[in-house]
């Protein structure tokens, strides 16, 4: 009796005990039957988008209401929630956003990379909402797609305000070259300027080329990675080796005056064909370009190989803004992040968000993604330019058109490199927009003496 008494206690303490495991577990899209929805209230979720105005073509997404109607439809019966994607101008973006904060006309925001949003002022004023805790909690999923690294790298003050993009968390530029010069030559792999300086010379004196590199002068503040700098504002950097991230004015560097005179040699040998020149038509042999412009493709299909600047240096970052901030009022967070969760699930859940409507915005043929439009409406391009950025996967990206695949095999190798994997990362921020806006005013300073120098060989500094 005894015997059989305890083995019914031991029983009921197990079966309590899984209980008690189960109601513990991390909520996640997939907990619970396929209609858990139907014990939710209906809610909408309003998240703005940037739009860059008409003078690029457009003042909204053309596509994006008909595209988040189907996404509607898919979950529904998960999560009950009404999507509601809204263009605000990228002029003034935040104080856009501020005001539509302020009025608790949004859920939630996109950040990206050149907006004047400084979270910290968000924070002082209470605006945006503290997912770090959240975040795990209601997207874990979404949440382990991120190294510790990653997310340490967008931390303020220890806490996490926002979602950060999939895509390209790290910075770094990269040579962008044709694998058929490089073998017939046997040129070594390209890692330092001066290594793509003889790959230069070798398309230009063995190849005859007519266009060895594209460049414009506004590319020179980001070649301060050639030296271990991070550009945070244009000519304003800092080392990657300063465990302060001290920022300094990079026109004042012995570096700086380093990489003018290798971009005059370039010029007087024929290397760098100014792509701001209207005369000039043609196709480049060579482009450098930041690495989340890699996967968008090149003007000359035979530009097939990709070598990152300085791959063996491994660089402490700055703040990445490619992201969706929360409202800190709004009552559908937790919801809202087992919907970006749902996003990055599965390759059909994103490629509806991000591409649209299989057979209307795009057709797969042969394993690459086209658009089917003879005309120039392209929603995944026009997407992407916009808000689209703070979903980008490179997990789930296809060849396509402008992207064939052996250059969209090579990004997401280099995104998964990181480069740095091996260092700690300090996120970097700035206590106000104040404080910011005096560096500006050095920025200011700075390019206008560039611009005597460079283009008229002028300074006042030198």
């Amino acid at each position: 009796m005894k015997t059989a008494a305890l083995r019914l206690m031991v029983g009921i303490l197990v079966f309590i005990m899984l209980i008690i495991s189960a109601g513990c577990q991390k909520k996640s899209f997939d907990d619970g039957a396929d209609e858990t929805g139907k014990n939710l209230p209906p809610a909408s979720f309003t998240l703005c988008y940037p739009v860059f105005g008409s003078a690029f073509g457009y003042t909204a997404v053309k596509g994006l209401d008909r595209v988040i109607e189907a996404v509607e439809k898919q979950i529904h019966k998960k999560l009950n929630l009404e999507l509601k994607f809204e263009p605000i101008s990228a002029v003034y973006f935040s104080n856009n956003v501020k005001t539509a904060l302020h009025a608790g006309t949004i859920d939630a925001f996109i950040d990206f990379n050149g907006s004047a949003v400084y979270l910290e002022d968000f924070i002082q004023e209470g605006l945006i909402k503290d997912l770090t805790d959240i975040f795990p909690e209601y997207a874990p999923k979404l949440y382990s797609k991120f190294t510790s690294s990653d997310i340490e790298a967008v931390l303020i003050n220890g806490r996490l305000y926002r979602v950060p993009s999939l895509s390209a968390m790290y910075t770094r530029l990269c040579f962008v070259v044709r694998s058929d010069i490089m073998d017939k030559y046997e040129l070594p792999d390209i890692k330092t300027l001066d290594d793509f300086e003889k790959y230069l010379e070798t398309v230009k004196e063995e190849e005859g080329s007519s266009w060895p590199l594209s460049f414009a002068p506004l590319q020179i503040p980001y070649l301060a990675q050639a030296y271990g700098y991070t550009l945070y504002i244009p000519y304003i950097v800092y080392d990657w080796h300063d465990p302060e991230l001290k920022l300094l004015d990079w026109t004042r560097t012995p570096e700086y005056r380093q990489l003018l005179e290798t971009i005059r040699r370039w010029r007087k040998n024929g290397y760098i064909v100014d792509i701001t020149d209207p005369n000039y038509t043609g196709r480049p042999d060579s482009e450098i370009v930041e690495l989340s412009r890699v996967k968008n493709g090149f003007i000359n299909p035979l530009l097939d190989r990709v070598y990152p600047l300085n791959p063996d240096q491994y660089a402490k970052i700055g703040e990445r803004k490619e992201s969706i901030v929360f409202s800190n009022t709004s009552p559908v967070v937790e919801r809202a992040l087992m919907f970006l969760e749902w996003v990055q699930e599965k390759q059909e859940n994103y490629d509806l968000l991000m591409h649209g409507i299989e057979g209307e915005d795009y057709v797969i043929e042969d394993g690459v993604m086209r658009n089917p439009m003879e005309n120039n409406d392209y929603f995944y391009r026009d997407w992407t330019i916009c808000g689209g950025q703070a979903f980008l996967n490179p997990e789930y990206m296809r060849p396509s058109n402008e992207t064939p695949a052996v250059i969209l095999e090579q990004y997401k190798q280099l995104v998964k490199s990181r480069f740095n994997q091996s260092a700690p990362l300090n996120g970097f921020h700035f206590n106000s927009s104040e404080e910011l806006g005096k560096i500006y005013e050095e920025w200011r300073e700075a390019f206008e003496n560039f611009e005597k120098e460079y283009i008229y060989g002028e300074s006042n500094k030198m």
